[in-house]
Order: C-alpha cells, then structure tokens, then sequence
C-alpha cells in the first residue's frame, strides 16, 4: 500500500503539505512575538506621553509670576516690599545619647567582681 501512496505523488504532496505548516507555524510564532512587541512599545509610548504632558504643565505652571514669588520666598527668603523677613533655626530636638546595655552575663560578671 505504501508503494502506491508514493507512486501516486500523494506522498509527496503530504510531505510537501507537513512543511508548509511548519514554515508557516514558525512564522505564525514570529507574528505573534512582534504584536506582543507591538503592544508593548504601544504602553511605553503611551507612558511617555504623559508624562511629557505633566512635565510641560510644570514648566508652565513654574513660569507664572505668582510660582515665581513663591520660590523666591521659599528658596532665597525674599519677601514683598514692606515685610520683614525672620529667619528662624531649625527645630531639632535635642540628641540624648544613650549607654549601651549590658548584657546578663556583664552583669553576673560585674557583681561577682569576675
């Protein structure tokens, strides 16, 4: 029966048939890798947009007069015209220091004078 599915060129055709569906699964895999691909840099795209809208909103926002005052009083103390400014220090609580504990075995050593 072999001899006549090779004869017949069915065998040929069949085998012909098995590598095109490889060919064409191997590209399929291709295709699927470059949407995922696709899809990815669609995000990072997007990410970056806006975080470029944001960045521009900043620059915008710190060229009005009233960003600019206010950075100048914060940065450099400026005041308006008229105010006194007082700079204070800075509230830092007072450091304690502490002794480092002994442990119990210092102590039994300690009071045994060891």
């Amino acid at each position: 029966m072999t001899k006549k599915i090779w004869q017949g060129g069915w065998g040929i055709l069949i085998l012909a048939g098995i590598l095109f569906s490889l060919s064409n699964l191997h590209q399929w895999h291709q295709y699927q890798q470059l949407q995922r691909t696709k899809l990815t840099l669609r995000q990072e795209v997007e990410q970056l947009q806006t975080r470029q809208r944001q960045l521009q909103e900043q620059i915008q926002a710190a060229q009005t007069p009233d960003f600019i005052r206010q950075e100048l009083r914060r940065r450099l103390g400026w005041g308006e015209p008229g105010e006194v400014i007082i700079n204070l220090p800075p509230n830092n609580p007072p450091t304690t220091e502490t002794k480092p504990q002994k442990t119990p075995w210092q102590l039994w050593r300690q009071r045994l004078r060891w």
